[in-house]
C-alpha cells in the first residue's frame, strides 16, 4: 500500500515524530538528501543525562513525486538491552514488510510475518512497551519461509 505525504505537510510530520518521541528521551533527526531522502531518528532512552537502557532507530526513505513524498521503505527497531523488535519493509530488495525478534539474551536474525507500518502508530507501540518494562516476547510470531522474498542478511 502506497504511503504519500503532501509536500505541505512533510516539515509537519517530522516535527510530529520528534514531538512524540521526546517522551521516551533525547532526539536526533536527520534529513539526507533532496528528491530522495531518507528521515530517520535515534533516541537513547531514557535520555536527559541518564544511562541509556534502549536505543529506537526508525527511519523512512522518501522519493518525491509531484502529489508529495512516496515512502519507499522503512525501518523501525527498538532495542533495549540484549534484545530486538525491528519493523522492516523494502531492503535488500525485498519490498514484503517483516518482523525481527529477539528476546532478551536470544539473538535471532530470523524474518517474520509482519503488514506494512507507519511511523507514528509504531513508534507509540514500541514506545509503550518501553514505558512498560516489559520484555520482548517472540512467542506465536509466524516465522518466514526463505525463499528469496526477504533474505536472510549479515546485519542490518
Amino acid at each position: 500500500m502506497p504511503y504519500l505525504v503532501p509536500l505541505s505537510a512533510f516539515d509537519q510530520e517530522i516535527a510530529e515524530a520528534e514531538r512524540l518521541l521526546s517522551q521516551f528521551g533525547d532526539v536526533s533527526t536527520t534529513f539526507d538528501g533532496r528528491a530522495n531522502v531518507r528521515v530517520a531518528f535515534s533516541v537513547e532512552a531514557p535520555g536527559y543525562g541518564l544511562p541509556h537502557d534502549a536505543t529506537f532507530e526508525l527511519a523512512e526513505w522518501y522519493r518525491r513525486t509531484d502529489q508529495g513524498w512516496l515512502r519507499r521503505r522503512y525501518k523501525f527497531e527498538y532495542r533495549p538491552r540484549s534484545s530486538r523488535k525491528a519493523h522492516h519493509m523494502g531492503h535488500r530488495g525485498s519490498r514484503r514488510p517483516h518482523l525481527h525478534c529477539a528476546p532478551p539474551g536470544r539473538p535471532s536474525r530470523a524474518h517474520y510475518e509482519d503488514h506494512e507500518r507507519l511511523l507514528r502508530p509504531t513508534a507509540e507501540e514500541l514506545g509503550s512497551l518501553h514505558l512498560s518494562g516489559r520484555p520482548i516476547d517472540c512467542r506465536g510470531l509466524r516465522r518466514l519461509e526463505a525463499h528469496g522474498d526477504v533474505e536472510e542478511d549479515a546485519g542490518e
